[in-house]
This record gives structure tokens, C-alpha cells and sequence, in this order.
């Protein structure tokens, strides 16, 4: 499970993250939605270790990211733009990852059958689409076989059909038990994907729970659009007042 007890971030005059909390259940994805600056990416940061907090903890069952005995067997992550040296091949850039992690070249050719790359593995990665730059970004995530999962926007640049083997994979990681964290702004593809829901505006959670709770707190029903709820509850739309007091 992942912990983020009541964080907080300051970058100068700017509260990026504000007494966030929220809990991330083993077995289920995830979804943390938010406007553009509402914190996500800092709260993802800081729970991978590249930031540290003014205030607060973001663990993986109790543990800081920074205390893994075997980090890469534990979390894989994909965060921001994934930058890859664009003379390497995909399965070069795999294989020397795995040696350095202590991992096996034959974990390399799993991963990258894994994210449908294999045919493509000897294809240097600065002749890339944006979207094949994700799923190798996807693979460096797996690679340790981990049991939780952190991915920032991992939609970026897919096609659709890219889109629906992406909500497909991910379903089928957390159908296997691993706790698969998502950072997305497309709403649409995450009420197809998402078990829970955690909604942050203004470094604050303003609501987090199943989507099906989400939508009957918000009224109107299961069948209630993840959109309108969303704009709701971060301001942009009407009933505004009524929702957020439902969410708290």
C-alpha cells in the first residue's frame, strides 16, 4: 500500500503540495487527477524520493522510497518524460539497466516483449515516436517486476490503439495484485480504467474514494460522468458548493 500522510511542499512563495493525504489500496488502480498545477507531479516526486518534503511521509508499505532494500524489485516508476540516450537501442539501454540493477539479460527481452517493443528492440531510440518512447519507458519500469507501480502520464503520445493495449496492461498489473498508481489528465481513459480516485486542487485533496462512491457522493447516480464531477469539484463547474461538501 502507499501512504501519503499530510504533505506539504513550498516552492518559494508557492504552496505546491498543502497537507496532502491520501491512501493507494494493493490490487486496484488508482487515479490522481488534478487541474495543471495542482500538485500531482511534486506528490509523485516526493514519494519517489527525487524531492524532498517540507513536511509529512509518502511510503510504500512504511517505508520511505529511499529505505528499499531493492528499490527496482519493489517500485517501478515512469515519471515525467522519460529521456533516453538516442544512439542506444532499446534492448542495449534495457540490458545495460538489468546488469546494473543485478537483473538478467533474459528480464530485458521479457520486458520489451512485454510492452510490444520486441521487434523494434534493435532500432536505435532517437528514430522514436513519443509513444514508443513510453512504452520503453514502461519496460525500464517493469524490469524489476515490481509490485507497485508509479506512472506519470503514461498516456502521452499514444495512439488510440496504444491507448487501449495501455488500459488493458495496466488492468491485467493490478488484476495480478500490484498496487498501480496513475497520474492522468484524461479523464475519460481513467473512468475506463480507474478503481479509486483521488482528486487534488491546489496542493489540497478535495476528494478521494472509489469511482462509484465519487460519482453517488457528487449525486446523480453510478452512471454520472467522471468529467462533470471532476470540474465540479475543482471549481469549474456548476454546484460546485454542493459537491465539495458531499466530498468532505
Amino acid at each position: 500500500m502507499i501512504v501519503v500522510d499530510r504533505l506539504r511542499k513550498r516552492y518559494g512563495s508557492v504552496q505546491a503540495v498543502d497537507d496532502l493525504s491520501f491512501e493507494v489500496r494493493q490490487g486496484k488502480v488508482t487515479a490522481l487527477l488534478g487541474p495543471n498545477g495542482a500538485g500531482k507531479t511534486t506528490s509523485l516526486r516526493i514519494l519517489l524520493g527525487l524531492s524532498r518534503p517540507d513536511a509529512g511521509s509518502a511510503t510504500f508499505d512504511g517505508q520511505a522510497y529511499s529505505r528499499l532494500a531493492q528499490p527496482i524489485r519493489q517500485v517501478g516508476a515512469l515519471i515525467e518524460q522519460s529521456t533516453f540516450h538516442p544512439g542506444r537501442t532499446a534492448r542495449t539501454h534495457l540490458g545495460a539497466l538489468a546488469r546494473a540493477s543485478g537483473l538478467s539479460a533474459r528480464r530485458a527481452e521479457e520486458v520489451l516483449d512485454l510492452v510490444d517493443l520486441h521487434d523494434a528492440g534493435e532500432r536505435r531510440v532517437g528514430g522514436y515516436s513519443t509513444g514508443m518512447r513510453q512504452r520503453l519507458g514502461l519496460a525500464c519500469a517493469l524490469l524489476g517486476d515490481p509490485a507497485t507501480l508509479v506512472l506519470d502520464e503514461p498516456q502521452n503520445g499514444l495512439d488510440p490503439q496504444g491507448t487501449r493495449w495501455l488500459r488493458a496492461f495496466l488492468r491485467r498489473l493490478a488484476d495480478e495484485g500490484r498496487t498501480v498508481l496513475v497520474s492522468s489528465h484524461l479523464l475519460s481513459e481513467m473512468e475506463q480504467l480507474a478503481d479509486d480516485v483521488v482528486i487534488v486542487d491546489n496542493g489540497r485533496v478535495v476528494h478521494s474514494s472509489s469511482l462509484t462512491q465519487l460519482r453517488l457522493d457528487a449525486g446523480g447516480g453510478p452512471v454520472r460522468r467522471l468529467e462533470d464531477v471532476f470540474l465540479e469539484l475543482t471549481g469549474h463547474g456548476a454546484g460546485h458548493d454542493v459537491v465539495s461538501q458531499a466530498a468532505s
